[in-house]
């Protein structure tokens, strides 16, 4: 989440040190996830929420989740909450002046180059390494090895495997999307994640 929010990182960096020294100190570490896979992820984890809710309350006519429809009473197929979602709400919005109320950005979750920009705006790009979340699934090795040369860290990693565990995952998980789906957020995404 912080990765959302470039300007209020900066503000706190220098409220503690209006010389700036401190933030050009500091290094950010970015993991990516490929955008279509990551709003997968997102309806997964409020359709899980969801069920959650229905489970301490049965009779649940409304619920305040984006994968509630309450008009039918259910929660949303993937390609509904798409259509109903994400699709309404992909446009970059910039982040507010850090001292005002915070504003939730989640149209903005896989809009990247938008989001790397305001980064790259306020600390230098030698401070920023950004990976992609697939590598660190694909190769644990290669992913520290690059973490710990970006920290200066001399330790080598030849092999290392990450356990992975997905406690949200509670056999209604959505591991697939339709060809269609699919092809209607690469359509959204990749122009927007270009640079």
């Amino acid at each position: 989440e912080t990765m959302l929010f470039p300007k209020r990182v900066r503000s706190t960096f220098d409220s503690v040190d209006p010389t700036g020294e401190l933030a050009k100190r500091a290094k950010f570490i970015i993991i990516l996830r490929e955008p279509v896979s990551r709003e997968l992820s997102w309806y997964n984890h409020c359709a899980h929420e969801c069920r959650n809710q229905l489970q301490t309350k049965p009779i649940c006519l409304s619920y305040p989740s984006q994968a509630w429809n309450s008009e039918m009473n259910r929660i949303r197929t993937f390609s509904e909450y798409m259509e109903s979602v994400t699709l309404t709400n992909v446009h970059f919005v910039a982040e507010p002046d850090p001292t005002e109320q915070l504003c939730y950005r989640e149209m903005n979750r896989g809009l990247y180059a938008d989001i790397l920009r305001e980064w790259i705006n306020l600390f230098d790009r030698q401070q920023i390494l950004v990976l992609s979340q697939e590598e660190l699934v694909s190769d644990e090795g290669s992913f520290l090895n690059r973490v710990n040369s970006f920290l200066g860290l001399n330790k080598y990693i030849s092999d290392f495997h990450l356990k992975q565990v997905n406690i949200k995952d509670d056999g209604h998980k959505v591991k697939a999307i339709l060809c269609s789906d699919q092809e209607k957020l690469n359509q959204i995404f990749d122009p927007l994640n270009e640079d």
